[in-house]
């Protein structure tokens, strides 16, 4: 309960969330999921599920860069409490994303309203089933920030840093916005 109450008040997160979280580790451990499994997985887990459940913005990597974990164990633990408790964690869509990467890339409001209008317009045949929405907000944050500012290119490093996903997924979400424009 100590690593759910220091996580959500890292997170700047409501008393609200985090006793939704402390609901689900309480939930977890009657059950009998912590079995085998890191307690701090399971703690972090709780906390990015209940993020999930009010439709908060935090990422997996916010959450996992608040412990000294391993990311994949803390994806686990919050895979192990959405498959066995059943969440009613609702899709994310890529635009909720927006504010958080133009806020700490420094982006201007034009940039992220282009972005906006992109993923709105694209067609939801053409966006892979699947995709990570960070990763299609940062993709479509590529293609404004080339289109408004002039610039080639943003570098990639930092955009896959902020927005937590590879270069090589903020390049293929790019090219199929880009190809979206040119059809």
């Amino acid at each position: 309960m100590m690593e759910i109450r220091r996580l959500t008040a890292a997170l700047g997160l409501g008393n609200d969330l985090r006793n939704q979280a402390a609901r689900l580790f309480r939930r977890a451990q009657s059950e009998e999921l912590l079995k085998g499994r890191s307690v701090e997985a399971i703690a972090a887990g709780a906390v990015y599920g209940a993020c999930r459940c009010h439709g908060r913005p935090e990422t997996l990597a916010d959450v996992n860069q608040l412990t000294q974990i391993d990311r994949s164990r803390v994806k686990n633990g919050y895979q192990v409490l959405n498959r066995e408790l059943g969440l009613p964690a609702p899709p994310r869509e890529p635009d909720t994303f927006l504010p958080a990467i133009c806020s700490e890339l420094g982006l201007d409001a034009s940039v992220e309203r282009r972005a906006r209008q992109l993923i709105d317009t694209a067609p939801t045949a053409r966006v892979p089933h699947g995709a990570n929405p960070a990763g299609i907000a940062g993709g479509a944050l590529l293609v404004a920030i080339s289109e408004m500012c002039g610039v080639a290119e943003i570098p990639q490093t930092e955009m896959s840093d902020v927005v937590g996903v590879s270069a090589n997924t903020l390049r293929a979400r790019r090219d199929e916005f880009r190809s979206i424009e040119s059809a």
